[in-house]
């Protein structure tokens, strides 16, 4: 009950399933929509993606370099990165290597973001109540997965699947509204436990 009563820990909650959601609004229907909107090729497909999967370790790598050093903007970058990448989509679907670039933004700033936040929850949580807090981040990021892929598929079935970025886009948007006017001041206020 402790945990429901820290305002950092319920930010970084919220905030896990906003970016969950939007990540996978978008990312659950990635490989469609470079076949049909961006009108790459399988081999093509499966280069992007491996791209997009590789760019997730150099976001874990600049996490372990600059997160410590450099706290409030790599929060901020990684936060605003997601968004940037996702509502570029669209415009980006022209060109491969501009696909390329907005893919290796995404993967990069989304893993850098959910570590980051994950070292967030750490550092703001009691010893005793860390495994417990990091079962329920993991819960939620679940929830966030299942939530984003159902907002996709009503956008696929709907608007239309060149439409998913600017969806996990507007979702992101509001993420970093909440991160600017909750998240950061209730870091700012608080002492870390761990």
């Amino acid at each position: 009950p402790k945990l429901l009563k820290n305002p950092v820990v319920i930010s970084v909650y919220i905030l896990s399933v906003l970016f969950a959601t939007a990540y996978f609004t978008a990312y659950s229907y990635i490989e469609p929509f470079l076949a049909q909107v961006a009108h790459v090729d399988a081999s093509a497909i499966t280069m992007t993606l491996t791209a997009f999967g590789c760019s997730g370790l150099v976001g874990s790598w600049l996490f372990g370099r600059l997160f410590d050093g450099h706290r409030f903007p790599f929060l901020a970058i990684t936060l605003s990165g997601v968004p940037v990448a996702l509502l570029l989509m669209g415009p980006a679907a022209s060109s491969l290597a501009a696909v390329l670039a907005v893919c290796a933004l995404w993967g990069c700033c989304a893993t850098a973001f959910n570590v980051a936040f994950q070292a967030e929850l750490i550092k703001y949580t009691p010893a005793d109540s860390s495994a417990v807090a990091m079962s329920i981040f993991s819960g939620l990021f679940n929830l966030g997965i299942g939530t984003g892929t159902a907002i996709g598929g009503a956008v696929v079935s709907g608007p239309g699947i060149a439409w998913i970025g600017f969806a996990g886009g507007a979702i992101t948007v509001v993420g970093v509204i909440l991160a600017i006017t909750v998240l950061f001041p209730a870091i700012r206020r608080a002492k870390p436990v761990a």
